[in-house]
């Protein structure tokens, strides 16, 4: 057991932070398809993580119009939900705010 512990920690420090990102992930992939029998909810939970990114994508469609990036992205978004939201107020109900200077 000991030499074993020794083996792996001369093998990580060996790894670059990407290289050993990339051998847990896959690690971790391979223990999830081995045990989706005798363990689906362990698969389950990496199913739901993974479609739970909360990023947006790179770019979307809306009518006819594309968006590039988060800010137009959001922006079709408003666009689409402004009818819902927006509404007239009348002048006469708005409120005059009068500054006085002292």
């Amino acid at each position: 057991m000991f030499m074993k512990i020794l083996f792996l920690n001369r093998e990580l420090k060996d790894l670059s932070k990407e290289q050993l990102t990339d051998k847990c992930y896959r690690d971790y992939i391979a223990e999830t398809e081995m045990s989706i029998k005798s363990d689906p909810k362990h698969f389950w939970s990496f199913v739901n993580q993974r479609n739970s990114v909360g990023s947006f994508p790179s770019c979307m469609f809306l009518i006819g119009r594309l968006g590039h990036g988060g800010s137009e992205i959001v922006n079709l978004f408003a666009d689409h939900f402004s009818s819902s939201f927006n509404f007239h107020i009348p002048t006469h109900l708005l409120l005059t705010v009068t500054y006085a200077w002292i």
